[in-house]
Order: C-alpha cells, then structure tokens, then sequence
C-alpha cells in the first residue's frame, strides 16, 4: 500500500474495472433481460416450445421464406394496409382493451380462438404440466369481439366438406363455429374451421381451432399445408405475416435505449464509443496542451491538388493526362445531355457542336479537340499550354451544362 492514499493504483484500477462492469451488465438486463434469458412462456405464443405453442408455425413460414414479424408492441400499426395480422389465442383479459380492439379491425387479420388452458410443468417452465378445455363461455368471449356465433365441440368422428384447399384437418377433438354471417372456408355438417367474415375495409378468418397451427398439432397429417395455404390466400401479395404477442400479455413497450443497441444502429453506437475511447486515452496521455509543431505540408485541398498536378507534370505525363481529361470530359457532358450511348467520340462532338449552336452559341468543341491532338500528339508543348488547354476544357464543360455565367470556376 502506497503511503498517498488507502488503496494502490492497481487495485483502483481493478475497483474501477469492476464498477464498469456491473453497470454495463445491469444496463444489459434493463435493456434485453428477456432477450438474454429468453422468454419462459408455456402459453400459446411464438415464443413457446410447449405443445400449445406457436413456435413452429412460426418458424414454418420463416422456412418458406414469408416475412415474419413477431410483434410486442403496435401490432395493428405494423400490419397496416399491406400485411397479415395474426392474433392467435388473445387471452380473455386483453378483449376489452383499446389496443386489441383496434388490431381486430385492420383490412386482413387471422383470428385464431383459444382452446385450452393449462399449468407449466414444476420440473421445466417451457413445458405445459397438464391441460384442460376452457369453458366454452370463455371462447365465445372471444369469438364475439369480432362476430355473433356458436361455439360448437362435436364429440363423434367428424366428415370434413371438400373445401378450396386439397388439405384436409386432422383433428382429433375440433372445435368448430357456426354463424349465417360467415362464409364456410374449411367446414363440416357439424360446424366450420375456417371461417371469412367480409367487412368493409376487408375481411376477417376465423380459425376456430387453434390445435391446427399448435406445435402438438401442425405436424400431423396435412395440417401444415392446410395452414401455410390459409396464411398464402390472407396475405396480401409481397406482403409481411404479423404476429402479435402483445395479446398474450407479452407487451415490450419501445425504448430508445434498446434501439441504440440494435442493430444497425448499434454500429453507430460501437464508433460513438470507440470514439469516446480513443479521446479519454489519448486526453490521459500527457497533461496540458501538446506543443505546437511546424506542418511539413500546407492543409486544404488546394495545395494537395496544386502539389499532385506538379509530381505528374514532374513526371512528364501532362500530355496524357490531357487527353484523358479531355475523353472524361465529354463523355460526362454527353451522359448530363443525354445523347445516345455507344457513339463515337467524333459524333459525339458533332452532336454537342449542334447543341451548342441550337442555344445560340459559338460551336467550338472542334476547335478544342484540334488543339489538343496538336498539343498531346505534337512536339515541344510547354506545361502552361497543356494546363490552359485544360482550363478551356474545363470552362466548355461548365457552359454547356450550366450556361453562360454557370459554375465555370476550376477547381
């Protein structure tokens, strides 16, 4: 221990390096506890593995490459006029709730009606313990935010009707409805599966039995073709799938802090901090104000151009360099015209020489180009005649695209 002070220098430093990290991993867990830990929701959402989840249809559709948004917060905002929204098994609690009552009016939603209600497994929180009907009262809760119709349990082997769709459902215990407001899409003598409710500002389908696009379910039989053709018919052309979550009580409100921290946007975050870090290192290197030194080069842009026009006027290449200049030149002036691509360059001349004289102007890109061949491919030019050349260049340029008195300032 040093006799300045209570601690060393190093174990400050350590003290300080701890302190830096607790904050940095609570900082993480305000902003992405959930994402971090993942979500241990048994329920019937898309986070789910349990067998009532909606995690495989979810990812079903990602594998045929729908686009997919898995939505916590502004479902109904996020759909719009151009996507699917998916409210799959709201909980009964949410129905009277503002933000669920606007999603239910959006020009195409899937509603899908809960079924069955459970308890997690006390060894392994994503897994359902034990499972058990909900009340048809409940259901029907449900089903009458968006239409008036009965719920209906058949109890015998159930004779699907041939439908729009080749597939049919393999359900061991459907839960169907019934209504003369709705329009059979997958139906039996007992009741329908999928039903289309047609509104005004679009048209809603009900999915009666939410054990077609379960996790427990999705694979058996053709019940998997039947949903992604359900899902291709709603979506509109080149449009998302939005699924909400918000509707299971999984809201995420937005935060600004999470967005600096996602990405793109955390790459921008990243060079702000590094920055930051490279100006704390560099202002902790030495004390006071650096001493000033003579630059070896003059600063700006001007005097980097005057000094790489000198090496290659050095360098004997002020011949080429014009005549490359001069080819740059007019096909830039060509491309701004638009004249026809693929002419040859001495049609190009003749075509800017008409344009020159059709605005009432002298047509004098001939004589340029004569007296540059003189000057690139002639004996004895000096650098003043090539860098005059150059300028007269220039100046045509900016007349022809800009007009008399334009932009004709070399730089």
């Amino acid at each position: 221990m040093t006799s300045g002070g209570a601690f060393s220098s190093r174990t400050v430093l350590w003290l300080i390096g701890i302190g830096f990290l607790a904050f940095g991993g609570a900082l993480a867990l305000i902003l992405f506890g959930e994402s971090l830990g993942g979500l241990r929701s048994p329920g019937a959402n898309s986070y789910s593995y349990s067998a009532l989840g909606h995690r495989a249809f979810v990812q079903t559709l990602r594998a045929l490459d729908i686009p997919v948004v898995v939505s916590r917060a502004r479902s109904g905002e996020k759909a719009g006029e151009s996507a699917l929204l998916v409210v799959a098994e709201p909980n009964r609690e949410m129905m009277g709730r503002e933000e669920l009552v606007e999603m239910l009016w959006v020009p195409q939603l899937l509603l899908v009606l809960p079924k069955w209600q459970g308890q997690p497994h006390p060894l392994n929180p994503q897994w359902m313990g034990s499972v058990d009907l909900l009340p048809a009262s409940e259901v029907a809760t449900v089903l009458k935010a968006v239409v008036h119709a009965e719920l209906v349990r058949p109890t015998g082997e159930v004779s699907w009707r041939p439908g729009r769709f080749r597939a049919t459902p393999t359900l061991s215990r459907p839960q169907l409805i019934r209504s003369p407001l709705l329009r059979p899409i997958v139906a039996a003598e007992e009741g329908m599966l999928v039903a289309e409710l047609t509104r005004q500002r679009g048209r809603v389908w009900i999915l009666a039995d939410p054990d077609l696009i379960a996790n427990h379910g999705l694979g058996k039989g053709r019940n998997a073709a039947l949903a992604m053709s359900m899902i291709e018919t709603l979506r509109p052309s080149g449009g998302a799938v939005v699924v909400d979550e918000s509707s299971h009580g999984l809201s995420r409100p937005p935060s600004l802090w999470r967005v600096f921290f996602e990405f793109p946007f955390v790459v921008a975050t990243l060079h702000a901090a590094l920055a930051l870090a490279v100006l704390m290192w560099s202002a902790t290197s030495r004390f006071g104000a650096p001493a000033a030194s003579e630059r070896a080069l003059g600063a700006g842009k001007a005097i980097l151009i005057d000094n790489a026009a000198s090496l290659l006027l050095h360098g004997g290449h002020g011949k080429e360099i014009l005549g490359r200049y001069v080819r740059v030149t007019l096909a830039e002036v060509a491309h701004r015209l638009q004249l026809p691509r693929g002419l040859e360059e001495s049609d190009v001349a003749v075509r800017l020489d008409r344009i020159a004289a059709a605005r009432g102007r002298e047509p004098r890109l001939g004589d340029l180009n004569r007296r540059v061949q003189s000057l690139v491919f002639g004996q004895g030019a000096g650098e003043r005649a090539l860098l005059q050349a150059a300028r007269d260049v220039f100046v045509w340029k900016g007349e022809m695209l800009h007009g008399p008195g334009g932009d004709t300032n070399p730089r």
